[in-house]
């Protein structure tokens, strides 16, 4: 199973999410389950993409653990994040695949992206706080 991790701004409604997933991974909505906690496993076999979806606290508020079956996606995690991020027109966060656990890639609704830096302080503490440099 394949996966990554995004960082919302908002929390998503649970069919809009739905919806947003089913477009970019292009499968059916009936094949993604949507759960809000790691210990609620899906079930169905037929499922092709499972989202745990948390709310966080700091100037993000949910964090969206994304798990699909190897093939089911098409592009790079970034591409698809990306994609995310401009249908439910927010920002997102997604690790920029550095050593650095604190640096974190910023997109826009936009398409943009930057390199941010969480606080390190804040995120002991479970809280997303992008640390002012």
């Amino acid at each position: 199973m394949n996966g990554f991790d995004l960082i919302l701004e908002k929390t998503p409604k649970k069919q809009d999410l739905k919806e947003v997933l089913s477009k970019i991974f292009e499968i059916k909505v009936t094949l993604i389950y949507i759960s809000q906690d790691i210990a609620d496993f899906p079930t169905n076999e037929d499922n092709k993409l499972w989202c745990v979806i948390y709310e966080i606290e700091g100037q993000f508020s949910s964090l969206c653990k994304l798990f699909f079956n190897e093939g089911t996606e098409k592009n790079t995690p970034i591409f698809m994040a990306k994609k995310i991020s401009n249908q439910l027109n927010m920002y997102c966060l997604i690790d920029d695949n550095t050593i650095d656990p604190y640096s974190w890639i910023m997109l826009s609704p936009n398409g943009a992206e930057r390199i941010v830096t969480l606080d390190p302080d804040e995120l002991e503490e479970d809280i997303y706080i992008i640390k002012e440099e």
